[in-house]
């Protein structure tokens, strides 16, 4: 496991609040390189980053206005594998913070991992999509 720090973001759309962390570029550019050029990946549609909570979440609107904000702008740390994941011609790579677990239970949302089992002293895995396959 190897550590790295992200900035939280708070935004707003039409579908709802979300919460993010983003990530440090260099990192991402890095594992961009490790992907072999026969995939002819293509970077997502935004910069490197974790969603600590998205619209699909269902936050409870009371809640997320007693707390919106108050981590805006701090940067957290994680630990992270340092394997890439690919999956139906998704590439991403792991990781585990206990400050966004800390943001999902102050929202009264869950911290387990439905699939991933987080490493001790963990409850929910998160992930930093790398980049799509232009061939799926």
């Amino acid at each position: 496991m190897f550590k790295s720090t992200a900035n939280i973001t708070y935004q707003k759309d039409k579908r709802g609040i979300w919460i993010t962390a983003y990530a440090c570029h260099d990192l991402v550019n890095y594992y961009w390189t490790l992907i072999p050029k026969r995939y002819r990946v293509v970077r997502p549609r935004w910069p490197a980053h974790v969603t600590i909570v998205r619209p699909e979440d269902n936050t409870p609107l009371p809640l997320a206005k007693k707390y919106w904000e108050k981590h805006g702008g701090r940067k957290i740390g994680f630990i992270y594998d340092p394997f890439l994941i690919e999956e139906k011609g998704i590439w991403w790579f792991n990781l585990w913070s206990r400050e966004m677990e800390t943001i999902r239970k102050e929202l009264k949302l869950p911290t387990k991992s439905r699939i991933t089992v987080p490493p001790p002293g963990y409850c929910k895995t998160f992930h930093c999509t790398i980049a799509y396959s232009s061939l799926v």
